[in-house]
């Protein structure tokens, strides 16, 4: 699965990641988060530790791709990338490499992590700009979708103004409103703070995995039941004259007969089965955890 995270400059993205992966580090309902690369997960902490105690990461501007999975109970449970864009890429045409990256990024993307920095907002700042072309793009990302795609908007730097006010979803709207109405998109938004006392920071990931995890169930369960439908069909056509003479035709010429062809087809169903089954307890876990999450 490939998550996409996009926001504006000085949003604070490298901060939010640290924070969340930071915190992940223990459980939540059974969750943590583990990092592929090494040095990645070194950098992170100590971002983190810094965060915890009031230092912050200077502004980046620069394209970031991570490899972690999420740990269920202690066992890998789901490996996604995670690709961070840099706010200037928003304001870059299509027609630049890195313009052209991204829209190509956000059409390929499994999920897409939305930030806005919510003191720019509560001032009225002129991220309006970066914020249109951020919603332009994922609305147009969102055509012709096949597939469940989870999308999360995360207002940063919530500890950081006097009221957190559902006003400051107002310049975002127009985007919710867009994913609402489409059957595939997946929406949540959480207002977050990174500091010495983490809020929201890891609904954004739990959130994609979820609706990436349900989405395998779906088509797993989707294969069963074709697999289930292939072997009833050869069942009831290996008891007919017509099966019994055709199987008997086909044992010369190395053809397999109706009764195996059913077989193979229920030994596959039951593999299915089986792989559905450990994705069934964490995706509970996860639906219980988010449901105090404001869905749209």
């Amino acid at each position: 699965m490939k998550l996409l995270m996009l926001g504006h400059s000085g949003v604070g993205k490298t901060t939010y990641m640290a924070s969340m992966y930071g915190t992940m580090q223990f459980p939540l309902n059974g969750f943590t988060l583990r990092a592929i690369d090494a040095s990645a997960h070194v950098r992170l902490i100590t971002i983190c530790r810094g965060i915890l105690a009031g230092t912050y990461p200077e502004i980046t501007d620069q394209r970031s791709e991570y490899q972690f999975v999420l740990v269920y109970e202690g066992e890998d449970f789901f490996p996604f990338s995670w690709i961070d864009y840099r706010g200037g890429a928003l304001t870059e045409s299509s027609g630049t490499l890195e313009g052209a990256s991204l829209v190509k990024d956000l059409q390929s993307a499994d999920g897409i992590i939305m930030f806005c920095d919510a003191t720019a907002l509560a001032q009225r700042s002129s991220v309006s700009k970066q914020l249109g072309r951020m919603a332009t793009l994922l609305t147009k990302s969102f055509q012709d979708l096949t597939f469940p795609k989870p999308l999360t908007v995360v207002f940063t730097k919530c500890d950081l103004i006097q009221q957190v006010d559902p006003a400051l979803v107002q310049p975002v709207q127009a985007l919710l409103d867009a994913a609402r109405a489409n059957q595939h998109v997946y929406g949540r938004y959480v207002f977050t703070a990174c500091g010495p006392e983490m809020i929201g920071v890891e609904v954004p990931v739990l959130h994609s995995l979820y609706v990436g995890t349900m989405s395998l169930v779906q088509v797993l369960t989707a294969l069963v039941e074709q697999s289930r439908a292939q072997e009833e069909r050869h069942r009831t056509a290996g008891a007919t004259v017509g099966g019994l003479v055709g199987d008997l035709i086909g044992v010369f010429v190395g053809l397999p007969t109706h009764a195996e062809l059913a077989n193979a087809h229920s030994n596959r169903a039951a593999a299915q089965l089986q792989a559905i089954q450990p994705l069934i307890a964490p995706a509970l876990d996860l639906a219980v955890f988010l449901e105090s999450y404001t869905a749209f």
